[in-house]
């Protein structure tokens, strides 16, 4: 079973939309999905699917009280899921280090597993890391954020961890905006897909429906389709990695981000 985690280094970047909406495209594909919630603290998925009810959660399995498919539900889409609990009461007792050795119980019931994880630089971030053998990155079009995703590149190298590349969310298209070669070559990993900032994703978000259903047609639902198809191996991306940009430039004058990671060490 594939198992990759959607990663950001800021929250409000649309990393949640993504995890589902490409569990879906996947699953449209024939492809038996697992999407996990392992946004531990701060789970909001359940809200996303309308399953806020469901009795066993994440939480219960890394307490120790539960096993991994008792958490495991049909949900939208076709698609398994995983949800971790709403309630802050049920966080405190779970062991988040246990996540990587719980997960894989699940490979009898999926072909890939999605794995939402927690925003920014925490052990929870870091636990949903080492669960999964792959990584996709996602920002939006802005210098804060490219210096954050930066951080988890740095992180995610020193675990040796493989990047299938970055998504750029919510572009205006305007030329304020940080380019896809300007990405590239401050992360040194291509853009896979660009998802235009639109409108259906928040109706789609109050309905409780997953966008790529009710607005299949939509340009962020086609965008995230896209994405879908490139991890299967069905289309290829073009990458415009150049010489070394002026943001390129600035943030490896920074002490945090001057110093390349070795990825032998």
């Amino acid at each position: 079973m594939r198992t990759i985690v959607i990663a950001s280094g800021k929250g409000g970047t649309g990393k949640t939309t993504l995890s589902l909406n490409l569990a879906i495209a996947l699953s449209k594909r024939n492809q038996r999905v697992i999407l996990v919630d392992a946004d531990i603290a701060m789970a909001n998925l359940a809200i996303f699917l309308g399953m806020e009810t469901c009795p066993i959660t994440l939480h219960d399995v890394l307490s120790g009280e539960a096993k991994m498919r008792d958490a495991l539900y049909d949900a939208q889409g076709k698609i398994k899921f995983v949800p971790s609990g709403l309630s802050i009461d049920t966080y405190t007792g779970v062991k988040v280090e246990r996540l990587s050795t719980v997960l894989p119980d699940l490979s009898p019931f999926g072909d890939i597993m999605i794995i939402d994880s927690p925003a920014g630089i925490s052990k929870d971030l870091t636990a949903a890391l080492s669960s999964a053998n792959e990584i996709i990155l996602i920002m939006t079009p802005e210098p804060g954020a490219l210096a954050d995703a930066l951080k988890i590149k740095i992180i995610a190298d020193k675990m040796k961890k493989k990047f299938i590349g970055v998504v750029l969310n919510m572009v205006h298209g305007t030329k304020d905006e940080i380019s896809k070669s300007e990405v590239e070559t401050v992360l040194e990993i291509p853009v896979i897909g660009t998802i235009p900032h639109d409108t259906n994703i928040r109706k789609a978000a109050l309905a409780q429906i997953p966008a790529i259903i009710k607005f299949p047609l939509s340009p962020a639902s086609k965008a995230m389709d896209s994405i879908a198809g490139f991890i299967l191996g069905e289309t290829q991306v073009e990458t415009t990695v150049k010489g070394e940009s002026f943001i390129s430039k600035l943030l490896s004058s920074l002490p945090f981000f001057g110093k390349k990671v070795n990825k032998n060490d």
